[in-house]
């Protein structure tokens, strides 16, 4: 009797593929690197090279990215170090991740992986020389590792590697914290991950220890002075609840801010209109707690002894309607879902042009496809379908790339999918909560978990399966990013852009 043939075959022409599947992301690297691309500073990164140039590092970006880049530059490796660092670290995992597929097979989806490493570096990164590039290569790297190794002989190896990967790209952003339960998981007890609920619960709790254990690090271990970023959140927040309920009681009785001050100055698009580098510089300083720039900070200004987290608390206690009405405008923006336009980062045009040019075709294109395509809440909206998909397929025991030491490597990598589409769901969330700004960049690390999340479902048969046998499935995997283009579309088409007051200095 014929032997039937292994699960993890390949056709011969896919299998002549695979040298290029393994090649195409330290190509796309070497690329990355000669040409520049992706390399700009900008004004963040800009303030940490003041910290550096100073010797004086705060925490208001990630004092491990300042660290490892004030160590590159006095090695005499030059500020540009980091940014071929960065690319190594960005496409260093998605090669990993590539060669795993490789290994198992899978050679159409490691083929699809460089793929989804461009588009999310052409779409959503504006620089790889950001917190949030960093975030996402390092989570990413860690992510390869358990994908190459967590289901070998030596699972313990390959999760003690993969969990200093995570530490270390949690401690990129303050939210950082928010991915990482998930991930976490996967690392040590695999099998939770099958369980939405668990897996909520642990990633909460996981967050709500490390975002104070990061505190310690980094004024501990990286010697990195409080500037009070926190207090951009507070006055976001204050600003919000103000102009959803008419009222400056939220900021306390004693505040000098105006109702003209808030229609002046605030938006829920981003708090940097009320920042030091904003059109009104002055409202922090009416607010009660002044707050300084980077440069301010490197030139040895101190943050204010005051705070607003007693003022904060009160508001959203007292004003939870106004709060949630804020913070849901906020995180429209975010997601560029119903907005009038989708650019890169996310802010339209004071005044919008009474005789704008005749597009080209290209443009039109764009506008009408990418526009409403590649923006934030699609990205979700595929990560919300892979994480439903994987815990399907892991419920019903779909998943057939085989069993591996001691059961782990049994579903491995839907497992991984899950974990995948789980931490970028969580860390997307974090930013309906704790964000302030707006930026596509903020969802690369959402955008390459849910895309990575798919590659890794279609590849294996059994999900496929499952795909065709469930009709409740497959209509979720259509309908939820259809809603969100019809949705986008609306917005591109109706939502008028708003126009400014006029900003007058403060009185």
């Amino acid at each position: 009797m014929t032997p039937e043939p292994s699960r993890r075959a390949t056709f011969p022409p896919t299998r002549a593929l695979a040298p290029l599947a393994v090649a195409m992301s330290p190509v796309l690297a070497a690329a990355t690197i000669a040409s520049g691309w992706r390399g700009a500073i900008g004004n963040d990164e800009r303030g940490q090279l003041a910290q550096i140039a100073a010797d004086r590092v705060n925490d208001w970006h990630s004092p491990l990215m300042t660290r490892a880049w004030q160590a590159l530059i006095e090695t005499g490796l030059g500020e540009g170090a980091l940014f071929v660092l960065a690319a190594l670290l960005y496409w260093g995992a998605f090669a990993l991740i590539g060669w795993a597929l490789v290994r198992r097979g899978a050679v159409i989806a490691a083929l699809a992986v460089p793929v989804i490493g461009a588009l999310v570096l052409a779409v959503l990164v504006d620089s790889l020389v950001t917190k949030d590039a960093l975030l996402a290569a390092l989570l990413l790297l860690g992510a390869g590792l358990l994908l190459a190794g967590g289901d070998t002989r030596a699972p313990r190896g390959a999760a003690v590697l993969a969990t200093a990967a995570f530490l270390a790209g949690v401690l990129m952003r303050h939210n950082g914290a928010f991915a990482l339960g998930p991930l976490l998981i996967l690392a040590w007890r695999p099998r939770w991950i099958e369980r939405a609920g668990v897996t909520i619960v642990v990633s909460v709790l996981v967050a709500a220890l490390a975002i104070p254990v990061a505190g310690v690090i980094n004024r501990r271990m990286l010697d990195a002075a409080p500037a009070g970023a926190i207090e951009s959140l507070r006055l976001f927040d204050l600003a919000g609840i103000a102009a959803q309920e008419g009222t400056t009681a939220p900021f306390g009785p004693a505040t000098r801010v105006t109702m003209r001050d808030v229609a002046r100055c605030y938006t829920p698009v981003m708090w940097d209109t009320m920042a030091p580098w904003g059109r009104c510089p002055w409202f922090s300083g009416k607010a009660g707690v002044p707050i300084h720039d980077q440069l301010e900070l490197a030139r040895g200004a101190a943050p204010s002894p005051a705070t607003l987290d007693a003022a904060w608390r009160r508001a959203l206690l007292s004003y939870p309607g106004g709060y949630l009405l804020h913070r849901a405008e906020h995180a429209n923006a975010e997601l560029l879902l119903f907005v009038s336009i989708k650019p890169r980062n996310g802010i339209g045009p004071a005044v919008p042009d009474p005789a704008p040019p005749r597009e080209s075709l290209a443009k039109a294109l764009v506008r009408y496809t990418a526009g409403v395509v590649l923006i934030p809440a699609m990205f979700v909206a595929i990560g919300v379908v892979a994480w439903i998909v994987a815990l399907a397929a892991l419920r019903r025991g779909n998943g057939e790339w085989g069993t591996g030491e001691r059961g782990r490597g049994e579903r491995w990598p839907v497992r991984v999918a899950a974990a995948l589409a789980a931490s970028g769901l969580a860390y997307a969330a974090s930013f309906v909560v704790v964000g302030v700004a707006t930026a596509p960049r903020y969802f690369a690390y959402p955008a390459a978990t849910a895309l990575l999340a798919v590659a890794l479902l279609l590849a294996d048969p059994g999900v496929r399966r499952l795909w065709r046998v469930r009709r409740d499935l497959m209509l979720v995997t259509l309908l939820l990013p259809a809603a969100v283009m019809m949705v986008a579309e609306a917005g591109r088409l109706t939502v008028t852009v708003p126009q400014p007051l006029p900003v007058q200095p403060a009185s």
